[in-house]
């Protein structure tokens, strides 16, 4: 099953910019709500901070296949 991940920049902006770059501590089932969480982090943060922009992506997360020529 695939499950989605929220990531993004979240940005002050004012006298100067700074932004970092954020994620999510807990995954989505589906993309729908993934993106709603999306859209209410940039409502918080709107609300918090005036001077605030994100810019948040829902990524899916897959099993990534095992290597087998690498070594550890």
């Amino acid at each position: 099953m695939i499950k989605f991940f929220l990531v993004g920049i979240f940005c002050l902006t004012g006298t100067s910019i700074d932004c970092q770059r954020v994620a999510s501590t807990m995954y989505y089932h589906t993309q729908e709500q993934c993106l709603i969480a999306a859209y209410n982090f940039d409502q918080v943060m709107k609300a918090r901070y005036p001077n605030s922009k994100t810019n948040m992506h829902c990524v899916d997360a897959f099993p990534i296949p095992a290597n087998p020529g690498a070594e550890i």
